[in-house]
């Protein structure tokens, strides 16, 4: 009975979770019938006595319902966290930041319509020689991208929305950059041919993400991209800043326990706050704030 409660709730349903829980659990209440009975698939499994009482195939129908729906919920949640939030967002229908019903790309919480300037502030350094190839970690609707392709040798970008994809392939074409291209994938399931194919990567706002479905995993998805040696600019949020307003809230010792076990070595951490967005700006004046969101931009090498 616990191989097949564990082969239902390791799949993943289309339909709501509460939905599918209360189909399943009738099927509780069948096998655990079955059991009472001493009777599974027609074949008799006990003698005449059955395996269990009435009142204890209840109480077996009652834990398996309690199963079902826990693990449902969190396989639920799960995909909501690592893909079809970020649906929502590029289709429009999960648009929280808006008091209009649908959203639009270019009311993305997060989109300037710009390079961000923490990146363009890295590169003007000379950080990248032009002989690297280079990695955007959710690269969105491709302004970095472009950005990237002038100061890198090749540049890919990965993003799990398909729209983001296309939206950023179009920034490429009308850039005319030759040596940019974007993938559609899993960031937390990778293809192989990202393992260890980078020396620098940039992730504005998507570990951060990864890691409300395992710290684990994001920490190796953002390390597992870099060569040994190769180095990573963060921009995530910060747990200083006093307001909830959608990069998600870390602190310093949060980044380093998530990132450090995975190979990477800490070379600076230093609070800046994100360019100015259009829901950034509502949200500032709906709540008398005078600035965007605060964050941390920090950097990164791959040690192991």
């Amino acid at each position: 009975m616990n191989d097949l409660v564990g082969l239902i709730a390791a799949t993943q349903p289309a339909e709501p979770w509460d939905f599918v829980a209360d189909r399943l659990a009738a099927l509780a209440d069948a096998g655990a019938r079955a059991v009472a009975s001493g009777t599974i698939g027609g074949v008799r499994t006990a003698p005449s006595l059955g395996l269990c009482t009435a009142q204890e195939a209840e109480a077996i129908s009652e834990l398996l319902r309690a199963q079902l729906r826990e693990r449902l919920r969190k396989s639920d949640q799960e995909e909501w966290l690592r893909r079809r939030k970020w649906l929502g967002f590029y289709e429009g229908w999960h648009a929280p930041h808006l008091s209009c019903a649908r959203g639009t790309l270019e009311l993305l919480p997060w989109r300037s319509g710009k390079p961000t300037t923490a990146l363009v502030e890295h590169l003007a350094s000379g950080a990248l020689d032009g002989s690297v190839s280079a990695i955007e970690l959710g690269c969105g609707t491709g302004e970095n991208l472009v950005c990237l392709a002038g100061a890198a040798r090749a540049v890919t970008g990965v993003d799990i929305a398909p729209v983001a994809v296309v939206a950023a392939q179009e920034a490429i074409t009308r850039s005319r950059v030759q040596n940019a291209r974007v993938l559609e994938a899993d960031l937390l399931a990778p293809p192989d041919e990202l393992q260890g194919a980078f020396d620098f990567a940039f992730d504005c706002q998507t570990y951060q993400c990864l890691r409300q479905v395992s710290i684990v995993a994001a920490g190796a998805a953002v390390a597992g991209v870099l060569r040994l040696g190769g180095t990573l600019l963060l921009l995530t949020g910060n747990a200083d800043e006093p307001e909830e307003r959608g990069p998600v809230r870390l602190t310093r010792r949060e980044l380093e326990d998530g990132l450090v076990p995975a190979g990477l070595e800490l070379v600076s951490c230093d609070p800046f706050f994100f360019d100015e967005t259009e829901a950034y700006r509502v949200q500032a004046e709906e709540r008398g704030l005078a600035r965007p969101p605060r964050g941390w931009r920090s950097l990164w090498v791959r040690v192991r």
